[in-house]
């Protein structure tokens, strides 16, 4: 995902629900001019926090993503980890345009509606959902972007999502107690191995069966204006 933002050296990006802010640290120290946001202060006093302790400089606000306050053509590129299933897209798709400049690309990772095993995790994990969580959907890219000069999406994580179930059954991490798709970061080495030929298989299966992209569980999302 990050190979498409190309060098971010001077580039004006912003993280869309920043959450903690590791992406936004990330680009600032490869050299951008970086602005954050989310919808919870709480969040937004963390990243602030994580930039302080890397001596980098993030403005981070609070704000919705479908007022940003920002002015027009303001970024080279936005960026976004699990931002748009949250959001009300009609409003948010415009306010993306908006800022982003013409040319400027924006980035987002989204959860796809159509993995069965991702739909027994959603229902496993009700405690850590937000009311207004609404997993993505292909038709999502063409009602809500149509206004972008190119809208394109590239599917991973199919069978390589199996780590999940060592996760429930072997190591009992309950999907309302322990974000599975933040403890594979955790856990990334334990588990290099196994997701290296999981998804060596995936990029074989999704490039000669591509109707099985639909039951992937990952979407990366590339917008250019």
């Amino acid at each position: 995902m990050l190979k498409r933002l190309g060098d971010l050296k001077g580039k004006r990006i912003l993280d869309m629900a920043c959450g903690v802010g590791e992406a936004a640290v990330f680009f600032a120290l490869k050299g951008a001019d970086v602005a954050a946001m989310d919808i919870s202060q709480g969040m937004v006093s963390l990243a602030e926090q994580l930039a302080g302790k890397y001596d980098v400089k993030v403005v981070a606000k609070k704000m919705r993503a479908e007022a940003l306050e920002y002015e027009d053509d303001s970024f080279d590129i936005i960026y976004g980890y699990g931002a748009l299933h949250h959001i009300d897209l009609e409003h948010a798709s415009s306010e993306i345009y908006r800022v982003l400049k013409k040319g400027g690309i924006a980035v987002f990772s989204e959860p796809l509606a159509y993995n069965p095993m991702l739909w027994v995790y959603r229902l496993l994990a009700k405690e850590t959902r937000t009311e207004t969580e609404k997993p993505f959907r292909f038709r999502d890219l063409r009602r809500y972007f149509k206004k972008f000069s190119r809208a394109e999406h590239r599917e991973f994580w199919l069978i390589a999502l199996l780590v999940y179930l060592d996760f429930f059954f072997i190591k009992r991490y309950h999907p309302s107690k322990v974000r599975y798709w933040r403890q594979i970061l955790v856990e990334g080495e334990k588990y290099r191995r196994l997701i290296g030929v999981l998804k060596r298989i995936d990029s074989f299966l999704l490039r000669f069966v591509p109707p099985l992209r639909y039951l992937s569980s990952t979407s990366v999302i590339i917008l250019k204006k």
